[in-house]
């Protein structure tokens, strides 16, 4: 929990004098909060995950309060509040979503002449024009030696197949689509692409995270895939402010965004009619009387309307969330069930060990037994 969170309850238990006993989840992360869950613990607070497949372990409509009528929700995205309704708005979001796009570094397409990728035609195009430029320059970088690195430029044009067909995480979840459908081949097929036109740095297989982060600041990398929120870990090391962002999908500069981990507030029903109204006071603090304190402390872009962007927030962020108006909820946030270990599929895939053919066979195969062991309709 960032220090800018934590400063939260400090400032509501110093306002209201409602005392407030922090619990931190258990190790084993989700699995152990939803063991603690299906015992029948109920926190009076909770921060948790706003994708439909973490937020429907909690059963919503059945076991979180509804927030449709509290003053913050009509301040908030419509798009933002939509992803969060189960039967009612069961979460409100502190922080802005993650964003998903390319981060490149403004001082070489400058030098370059070049201009920001809108699709996956332009990456390529990129990557060639980037090698001959400057043969010593990394066009891309990602970290093939950690897994979870792996899974960025396909939520960038899963984004396309989430604009053309809005119901397609309905489809997935129902059994009326398939990762193995034409769409997810073409989406698995830009990972394919990526690695055959040489776009990644020469030792990808023993790149790290870390790396690339500094080489996007340091000069030596144009571009790596990823959101938003590798902006602000990046900030907290490196000058950040020479990064753009370009939204970029299959066939349009249209973009994706999600809540992943802890960022959104959701009020359990806890049985006592005092605490869940005392949580309802909490909400109402932290997103109205300490909110612009929080957004200054954490250097957060402002997802309530109404409050002043604080001085800090990376650019590259801020420019990411001026306009969503042209983005879709991430796919991922919308699916039901599990589609098995994508990032070691993927690597496979950079590796030429298994084909896209391979990954969504794969990702099918594992969909369907996840979708039958919940039950789901059509499996």
């Amino acid at each position: 929990m960032p220090q800018a969170e934590k400063d939260l309850t400090t400032d509501f238990v110093k306002a209201t004098g409602i005392q407030v006993d922090i619990q931190p989840i258990p190790d084993g992360g989700e699995a152990g909060m939803l063991a603690k869950w299906v015992a029948g613990e109920r926190p009076d607070l909770l921060y948790w995950h706003g994708s439909i497949f973490w937020m429907s372990a909690l059963s919503p409509a059945d076991n979180l309060q509804d927030l449709s009528q509290e003053p913050v929700v009509a301040k908030l995205p419509a798009t933002l509040v939509q992803g969060l309704n189960y039967n009612g708005v069961r979460g409100i979001p502190l922080v802005p979503p993650d964003i998903f796009g390319i981060l490149y570094n403004k001082a070489i397409f400058t030098q370059l002449k070049l201009q920001p990728p809108k699709t996956a035609a332009d990456l390529l195009t990129l990557c060639k024009q980037i090698r001959t430029a400057n043969p010593k320059l990394n066009p891309m970088f990602q970290a093939g030696s950690q897994t979870f690195a792996l899974q960025s430029i396909q939520a960038m044009m899963q984004s396309q197949v989430a604009k053309d067909d809005p119901s397609i995480a309905d489809k997935l979840n129902t059994n009326k689509a398939k990762w193995t459908d034409a769409e997810f081949q073409a989406v698995y097929n830009v990972d394919a692409q990526v690695r055959d036109a040489g776009c990644n740095q020469n030792d990808f297989i023993t790149g790290t995270f870390e790396q690339e982060q500094k080489t996007i600041t340091d000069g030596s990398t144009a571009m790596i895939p990823w959101s938003t929120s590798l902006v602000y870990l990046i900030a907290s090391k490196y000058p950040a402010e020479g990064i753009g962002f370009a939204p970029v999908s299959l066939t349009s500069d249209v973009t994706s965004y999600g809540y992943f981990g802890t960022e959104t507030l959701v009020l359990p029903k806890s049985g006592d009619p005092k605490k869940e109204a005392a949580a309802r006071v909490y909400l109402e603090y932290v997103t109205s009387t300490d909110y612009q304190k929080f957004l200054n402390a954490g250097k957060y872009y402002p997802v309530i309307s109404g409050f002043d962007v604080p001085a800090g927030v990376p650019s590259a962020v801020q420019q990411a969330n001026q306009d969503l108006t042209n983005a879709v909820p991430a796919l991922a946030g919308g699916l039901a069930c599990d589609y098995g270990d994508l990032p070691t599929f993927m690597q496979e895939l950079y590796l030429n060990k298994i084909s896209v053919a391979q990954v969504t066979a794969n990702m099918q195969a594992a969909w369907e037994r996840s979708c039958k062991a919940k039950g789901q309709p059509g499996f």
